[in-house]
């Protein structure tokens, strides 16, 4: 449900940008809604992830049985994908 306040608050800000004062036709809503691009929240948040992992210095923050190697193979294959 988070993912879609802020993209109604941008939709919705947008919506009266372009109404100016006027009622929109429905194409011009349409227009608008498809103007908008989804947020990568995914990667997004398996980056802010990882690098708290990689960077955290605090074994008891860490979850246990896992390894430091680990995040940072997954961190640097993340970064390949999302710059490629």
């Amino acid at each position: 449900m988070e993912i879609f306040l802020p993209l109604f608050a941008e939709l919705r800000s947008e919506l009266l940008a372009e109404a100016k004062g006027k009622i929109l036709k429905p194409e011009e809503v349409k227009s608008v809604i498809q103007d908008i691009i989804q947020p990568a929240v995914n990667n997004t948040r398996e980056y802010q992830s990882l690098c708290a992992k990689v960077y955290c210095n605090r074994k008891s923050l860490l979850p246990k049985g896992e390894k430091r190697e680990e995040w940072e193979a997954s961190l640097m294959d993340l970064k390949k994908r999302l710059i490629s």
